[in-house]
């Protein structure tokens, strides 16, 4: 999705579906719940939600 790009709005989607289907795996490779993972999963969004507009496909949000 950050190749294609788009609005600030499908920056924010992008990265939610990202940590979504992160959460899935995680959960489908597991049965029992895995703390470790989950938070290695959660910190990796955040890093690419906040640090990661610049690789995002919109010019508009690389100004500044």
């Amino acid at each position: 999705m950050y190749e294609v790009g788009g609005n600030w709005e499908d920056k924010i989607f992008a990265d939610r579906l990202f940590l979504f289907n992160m959460i899935s795996i995680i959960e489908k490779e597991d049965d029992a719940f895995d703390e470790p993972a989950l938070y290695r999963a959660i910190t990796y969004y955040i890093a690419v939600s906040r640090g990661g507009s610049s690789c995002f496909g919109d010019k508009d949000l690389n100004k500044g």
